[in-house]
């Protein structure tokens, strides 16, 4: 209901912009004695159009899929809390000692709402298991580790993409972080994709991320996969960049789609991956 009104105040807002310089765009033709239709002159009608207006620009980048060029795969930006998704696989990044003492990681990141879930026990352990392995070494960034809670058909990749210089706060460069997700669709051949449908948040750009734009991250994102998907066959064909709803309001979600839009189509002709 929050996301709800706050989505309708965002669109209310706008339209009472646009009405603003309408009315003043009226005010000068008037000013010019040029004849103008008398319902365009009609406040509550101008107000109408301008909220369907601003309505499209909102809703229609929710419904946009992008088709990746010369393959089956697909790409999207969809709104809303990642962790509700089922059927499918949740990217989750993580530190490189697989640490989920809650003390250490970020309250705001999606490794530490994870561990406040009913399911959370199950995930731990198996993290626990993976840690044990590395014998007390760090894990590689760009190491990926899966972890399935079936019982509440929850399915998650953990990816390590960060150091924790202090409880909190992540160490971590953005080249470091870009390269650890460029390893993760490096891997996809190797990876047991739910559904091939995988759902990754902008990772690393939260209050103890590395200085990357949410923006620049998604594109990062779009580029790896569009770059080093597997050729060979696809274990994700949809791929979903999931962000906040609160992010989707602020950022430029059209100039955005149409980045993405671009990559999906000239993936082919980039070399050296997208700029951050």
């Amino acid at each position: 209901m929050k996301t709800l009104l706050s989505l309708f105040g965002q669109i209310m807002k706008t339209g009472f912009g646009i009405l603003g310089g309408w009315w003043t765009v009226i005010e000068l033709l008037n000013y010019q004695s040029i004849s103008v239709p008398q319902f365009i002159k009609t406040p509550w009608c101008v107000l109408c159009i301008a909220i369907a207006l601003t309505s499209v620009y909102y809703l229609l980048p929710l419904f946009k899929v992008i088709h990746v060029k010369e393959s089956d795969c697909e790409l999207c930006v969809r709104p809303g809390n990642i962790l509700k998704k089922k059927n499918a696989t949740i990217v989750v990044g993580i530190n490189d000692i697989l640490s989920c003492d809650r003390t250490i990681i970020g309250e705001n990141s999606i490794h530490y709402q994870l561990m406040q879930k009913k399911y959370s026990r199950q995930v731990e352990d198996r993290l626990n298991e993976a840690r044990l392995s590395l014998n007390g070494q760090k894990a590689k960034y760009g190491t990926v580790f899966s972890v399935n809670a079936a019982n509440y058909n929850k399915f998650f990749i953990f990816l390590v993409m960060s150091n924790i210089s202090k409880p909190g706060i992540i160490d971590t460069k953005a080249e470091d972080l870009c390269r650890a997700i460029t390893d993760l669709f490096k891997q996809e051949s190797s990876l047991t994709i739910k559904n091939n449908k995988l759902f990754i948040p902008i990772i690393g750009t939260g209050p103890a991320g590395v200085g990357i734009t949410k923006y620049n991250m998604i594109k990062a994102i779009a580029c790896a996969y569009c770059l080093h998907r597997s050729r060979d066959g696809h274990n994700i064909t949809r791929l979903t960049i999931k962000i906040r709803w609160k992010d989707y309001l602020n950022l430029d979600i059209v100039s955005i789609i149409r980045d993405l839009q671009w990559m999906a189509k000239n993936c082919c002709c980039i070399s050296n991956g997208c700029e951050l």
